[in-house]
């Protein structure tokens, strides 16, 4: 037998070997899923899953550390930038924060912190009088805003001429910026994903952070919100933070999903999210417990209200379906990319030691 014709049946073994591998976990899947009475998207998601692991196209333990990075349950370090604020007068309000979050999110950041709180997909900003509240937590002045990303690159940004720290600075508050070799983000400590947490397998964790962080669309009870009149980025904002102290679990604009990293841009009368173009109408779907998403809509102070009082009317229709799509990247500007975001404690310590000793040789 000739080495090519070897050659043939050794690859036919191999092809045979992988395909009777994936009928075996489909089949073992199949049940599981039965008994565990799982979504169809939920089996499909996990049989991709486990195919591009047994190909060789994923590391299932690298996926899951990247997702939960994004996720906001892990400490994590990298170079940055620390913003404070000097509020000795109560003027900060809930928008001023929202508005600055996602100027910080448009220059770059990969993760945000407001004292010491991780910024997630799920947080919501209020204010109750003069307290700012983050995710129902309240905050004191000074505010310290930390932002993982490209130091330089954030500063110039923030500091752009008639940019919010400015508008900050012309309201009588106190606006600093630090540059960071490296600075520490702690993880998100609370209840939103505790049912994630006790999860024990890895695939099911992959799945369920796949849909909190954006990877994949989500199909389920919802509200769905059309606004026919131009509105301002500003008002965007809110209404996604409303949607957000609502208990949304996943949220789009005109099909531009909603990740935590989402920058909302008003350039002259068109609107950018994730660096996209959207026009009216405009479309905002919002998957959750569809009584709670619409009491919130309408409170008095909410967003939605505050419109209709300036003319601006919107519908909101409540839906036993609600398809809120995966986030596209725009060519290379992914939202989910982590180049400068580290989470290894034990490199982090390694850092610090090398950092000491390169300190304390220039001293001399």
């Amino acid at each position: 037998m000739s080495c090519e014709a070897r050659r043939c049946i050794t690859i036919n073994k191999r092809e045979i070997r992988n395909i009777s591998i994936l009928i075996i976990i489909t089949i073992v899947m199949l049940i599981l899923n039965n008994f565990l009475n799982g979504t169809f998207d939920d089996f499909i998601n996990k049989f991709k899953l486990v195919y591009s692991s047994v190909i060789g196209k994923i590391d299932i333990q690298e996926e899951l550390e990247k997702n939960e990075i994004l996720l906001g349950i892990t400490d994590i370090y990298g170079e940055g930038i620390i913003l404070t604020i000097n509020d000795g007068s109560d003027i900060t309000h809930q928008e001023d924060i929202v508005v600055l979050f996602d100027e910080i999110k448009n220059a770059g950041a990969e993760a945000i912190s407001i004292n010491e709180k991780r910024i997630t997909n799920s947080t919501y900003i209020y204010c109750d009088g003069n307290v700012i509240l983050v995710d129902g937590q309240k905050l004191q002045a000074p505010f310290t805003i930390k932002a993982i990303g490209n130091k330089n690159d954030l500063k110039i940004a923030l500091l752009r001429n008639k940019g919010y720290v400015e508008v900050l600075q012309r309201a009588g508050l106190e606006v600093n910026i630090e540059e960071k070799e490296q600075i520490q983000i702690p993880r998100y400590r609370g209840k939103i994903f505790e049912k994630y947490e006790k999860e024990k397998s890895d695939i099911n964790k992959i799945v369920m952070s796949n849909k909190l962080i954006g990877k994949t669309s989500i199909n389920d009870s919802g509200i769905e919100i059309t606004i026919n009149d131009k509105i301002t980025a500003v008002y965007l904002m809110q209404i996604i933070n409303n949607l957000k102290s609502g208990g949304a679990s996943a949220i789009s604009v005109n099909n531009q999903r909603i990740v935590n990293m989402t920058d909302i841009v008003q350039i002259g009368e068109t609107m950018h999210v994730n660096s996209n173009s959207i026009d009216v109408p405009y479309t905002i779907r919002a998957t959750g417990n569809t009584n709670k998403l619409i009491e919130e809509m309408n409170l008095a102070n909410s967003t939605i209200n505050k419109l209709k009082q300036k003319g601006i009317n919107s519908q909101i229709i409540s839906k036993k379906y609600v398809n809120v799509i995966e986030y596209i990247p725009k060519r290379e500007n992914s939202k989910m990319e982590l180049e400068y975001v580290k989470n290894n404690s034990s490199n982090y310590l390694q850092f610090l030691k090398d950092y000491s000793k390169i300190s304390m040789l220039e001293s001399f």
